[in-house]
């Protein structure tokens, strides 16, 4: 018996594995922009989640996957997992596009577009904090310590 995380999805091929035995649930990073507060929760997994899963048993032979939640309950899952972006505080990505030397780190071009809502309370809590200016031009602070001090906050 083999108990693996959700990086097994994707990041390994353990051989002989006949079975897998699929809860549906993922623990995930939640950033709550208004509570300034990141949170790990339990949540659904995705539908490409559920198949990554399955696809782990009888890689190299017969296998199954045991689903412990109902048909009905996988139609309702969402297509993809919500991006990263869209769920993390962006403190750090904001100070890392500024130590790149990106001055516009407002109009800047992401791939996955973050929430509006969470960019801006990330934008406030740097200037409060002083790691950039009102005119978002400047840091202050090596990229290097405010990933440190962004990550005990």
């Amino acid at each position: 018996v083999i108990l693996a995380t959700n990086i097994a999805e994707t990041s390994v091929t353990i051989p002989g594995i006949k079975y897998v035995v699929d809860p549906g649930l993922v623990k995930a990073r939640f950033y709550d922009p208004n509570k300034r507060l990141e949170s790990l929760i339990v949540i659904p997994i995705s539908k490409a989640q559920a198949l990554q899963r399955s696809g782990r048993a009888g890689r190299d032979g017969p296998g199954k996957c045991f689903c412990l939640y109902p048909e009905t309950e996988f139609e309702k899952l969402d297509e993809s997992p919500k991006p990263e972006i869209k769920r993390c505080n962006l403190s750090n990505i904001i100070l890392n596009l500024k130590a790149l030397g990106v001055d516009d780190v407002v109009g800047f071009y992401f791939i996955e577009k973050p929430s509006r809502q969470s960019f801006v309370k990330s934008l406030e809590e740097l200037i409060l904090l002083g790691a950039l200016t009102d005119e978002l031009l400047d840091v202050k602070w090596p990229a290097f310590l405010w990933t440190l001090f962004i990550q005990k906050l």
